[in-house]
């Protein structure tokens, strides 16, 4: 099952790099196409270059059946495997990210797997009809008179002319934010919005150096007697700890060391050295074995 998803997936992919182009052109001439001649009123010859590019009918005899066609078969095909994949539709009251807004969407994947599982229907109505339209007209042979209600139907041209513009250009709109956000994400363009290594180091961002095996030093902290009292800090050199056999050593814990903690832990904050990793703290001298008072006194 984990194995059929991500084959559809990757068809969903691949039809969208060969479609996104086409179908942006087709949707974009077909809309400019009914704002140039409902809305501004533009003559329908001086405008007939867009319908041309609209059906792809400039580049050979009968090449808007074979564009069409192929469009549509695409299209077709993108939905079924784009559709497959949504995991949480607009309809769908879960959130994962449990907010009580579902119709706001946080990114441009969100919104393509929400929206996309209703302006798809908008997709495949306008694709179809355009499609089927020109293939019956000139594959099959059917007369303009007898099919003419897909091409009404396609623009929506038996409602009056406003309510045919809100519709042509509703259409537009949900389309098209299908196409933005739909290659928003796909990885050939979203690789394009990541910052580069050479942005990344030229916007000053680095990460902190590692300290070197050189930088290391150990911080013996000798405290005072039970009374309290300022302990001592000797310093032990990289050269020093390689010479030193480090054992394990269990030390016990008594009262004396929760009473000597804090003057203690002050006089540690007092100082400031630099360059410490590692710290070797001990309540007092009478707590250390005689190994380590061997070491402190030879220092």
């Amino acid at each position: 099952m984990r194995k059929f998803y991500w084959n559809k997936r990757i068809m969903h992919r691949y039809l969208a790099y060969a479609v996104m182009i086409p179908l942006t052109m087709t949707a974009v001439t077909g809309f400019l196409y009914k704002i140039l001649l409902d809305v501004i009123g533009v003559q329908k010859e001086k405008i007939k270059f867009l319908l041309k590019l609209h059906q792809m009918s400039i580049l050979f005899p009968n090449s808007a059946v074979f564009y069409t066609t192929l469009l549509t078969t695409i299209v077709t095909a993108l939905v079924v495997f784009g559709y497959s994949m949504i995991y949480n539709p607009l309809w769908s009251r879960s959130s994962r990210s449990g907010r009580n807004n579902r119709f706001v969407p946080q990114s441009m994947r969100e919104y393509h797997h929400r929206y996309s599982s209703v302006i798809f229907i908008i997709l495949l109505f306008m694709t179809l009809s355009g499609g089927v339209y020109r293939f019956l007209r000139a594959v099959v042979g059917i007369e303009k008179e007898d099919i003419h209600w897909l091409l009404e139907l396609h623009h929506m041209g038996f409602l009056p002319n406003w309510l045919s513009v809100i519709w042509v250009t509703f259409a537009f709109l949900c389309i098209f934010s299908l196409l933005v956000s739909g290659g928003r994400i796909l990885p050939l363009i979203n690789s394009l919005f990541r910052p580069s290594k050479y942005q990344v180091l030229a916007s000053g961002t680095s990460t902190p150096p590692t300290p070197s095996a050189n930088d290391i030093s150990i911080i013996v902290a000798s405290g005072g007697s039970s009374s309290g009292g300022s302990g001592n800090i000797d310093t032990l050199g990289n050269h020093d700890i390689n010479e030193i056999d480090v054992e394990e050593e269990t030390y016990p814990i008594n009262s004396a060391y929760n009473n000597n903690s804090n003057n203690n832990n002050h006089s540690i904050l007092n100082t400031s050295p630099t360059d410490i990793d590692y710290q070797h703290y001990n309540s007092s001298s009478s707590s250390l074995s005689p190994r380590d008072n061997d070491l402190k006194d030879s220092f």
